[in-house]
């Protein structure tokens, strides 16, 4: 539900004295844990009207720049144009956070005076050297891989009703290309949870597309659903309560 503290959660709020949010705290424990010689790349996109967009790229006009999203074989659905910066500390990511979010889109409505009018997607990309095996650094690296580590950090835009939202024109078909992705969303745990080899439908959006990696095969993943204490959205919060029951379920049977 718009409004209900997501961003703030994650750590992508517009203050900025706001305190640090999931990502901040991740990251910060990573870097105190990662082994010597790792190298860390930190890519930031949004998820506008369907076009995914590279918060780290901006253009001329001030707008970020689109990037298409292309299938591999091996990564999944990815965005290979995006830009991938090296991060060798919080500071830095926080920095880059700090940077991408003052190019998201937001716009106010009836229920938000600072919606998120777009999925913002946050990755870090790891890679590891190979875990020594043998009596020595040198000898257990003989012939070892490098790991490569994905860990996805995503700040949901806000579910919201157009008739309560008080939104028209553009802002309306931002609210509505919102809720037809987090629809998408829905329907692939959905059938997560239903497993018994039934087709996920993950082409059905972009957002479902990019978090591919992220929602199946060996990943973990973790979801924090917001709700508000207010009686006036009743509805709302038992629409996210029915949706993190539904997404407990799919990460309970992984």
């Amino acid at each position: 539900q718009t409004g209900s503290g997501k961003s703030y959660a994650m750590g992508c709020g517009a203050q900025p004295d706001a305190p640090p949010g999931l990502i901040q705290l991740t990251v910060g424990t990573l870097f105190d844990q990662l082994p010597e010689g790792s190298v860390v790349r930190a890519s930031f996109t949004q998820l506008y009207n369907e076009e995914l967009q590279d918060l780290l790229a901006v253009e001329r006009d001030g707008l970020a720049r689109p990037l298409e999203v292309k299938r591999s074989g091996s990564k999944g659905w990815w965005a290979p144009d995006a830009k991938r910066e090296i991060v060798r500390s919080l500071a830095e990511v926080s920095a880059l956070l700090r940077r991408g979010c003052a190019c998201r889109h937001v716009g106010e409505t009836s229920k938000n005076a600072l919606s998120s009018r777009s999925h913002a997607v946050f990755t870090l990309e790891l890679a590891l050297p190979p875990p020594s095996r043998g009596p020595s650094p040198e000898a257990g690296a003989r012939g070892a891989t490098t790991l490569r580590p994905k860990v996805t950090f995503v700040d949901l835009a806000g579910s919201e009703r157009t008739k309560d939202a008080g939104t028209s024109g553009v802002q309306q078909k931002e609210g509505t290309k919102i809720n037809l992705s987090l629809s998408a969303l829905g329907n692939v745990i959905s059938a997560l949870v239903d497993g018994k080899g039934k087709h996920i439908p993950y082409r059905d959006s972009k957002l479902t597309r990019i978090l591919q990696t992220a929602l199946g095969g060996n990943s973990k993943t973790a979801m924090i659903s917001n709700i508000t204490p207010s009686v006036l959205h009743m509805d709302e919060t038992h629409s996210t309560l029915r949706f993190a029951t539904r997404t407990k379920r799919s990460f309970k049977l992984r």
